[in-house]
């Protein structure tokens, strides 16, 4: 049904060849005409679950409409800024649908990598955070991801692994602060051992 809306949305700005070509892709049951958008913006006093998802899913699409002129990467950018807004108004479901967006437009984007593992490790998902920490660090070598891929280990009680990754971001970077916090806050840890 998205991309029924987004048909829609293509016509309504006069974007008719581009309009064309996405309902060259939809099932027939869309083109005979057996579907309608009306009044899809009318305030309702109740709404149902379906309703509402079509609703938010054409808003997202509209907004898409809006920046379908920019390059990839700067409309990877755009994500990227509005997941770093969610993320700061702790709203991590909504950061995550952003950087996934970033990585649609971008799969190459390491910031989105590293914020995802971010989320995931706070989550207490180990795992997936370690995985989204590597993936960032086979794109670019950081020290945050380094510091990122300790903090893994680390929960996972694995200290020799989390020391390993603290000495690669400060050889990075040998005043990195949370490297340099990290590595200190390990000490005591690997003297008791």
């Amino acid at each position: 049904i998205w991309r029924a809306l987004f048909v829609d949305c293509l016509r309504k700005n006069g974007r008719t060849e581009e309009a064309r070509q996405q309902a060259s892709l939809l099932p027939a049951a869309y083109t005979s005409g057996g579907i309608k958008f009306v009044n899809l913006e009318q305030p309702k006093d109740a709404y149902d679950g379906a309703s509402f998802r079509q609703l938010r899913r054409l808003a997202q699409l509209q907004d898409e409409l809006k920046h379908s002129r920019l390059a990839l990467r700067e409309h990877a950018d755009l994500h990227f800024q509005e997941a770093l807004e969610y993320l700061r108004d702790h709203m991590e479901r909504q950061a995550v649908d952003e950087l996934e967006l970033v990585l649609e437009f971008d799969p190459e984007d390491a910031r989105a990598y590293l914020e995802l593992a971010a989320i995931h490790l706070n989550a207490r998902h180990i795992e997936e955070a370690r995985r989204l920490a590597h993936r960032a660090l086979e794109l670019e070598q950081t020290p945050q991801a380094y510091v990122l891929l300790a903090r893994t280990y680390l929960a996972e009680e694995r200290t020799a692994e989390a020391r390993t990754a603290v000495e690669e971001a400060l050889r990075l970077d040998a005043t990195h602060s949370a490297a340099l916090a990290l590595r200190d806050q390990m000490t005591p840890r690997l003297t008791a051992r």
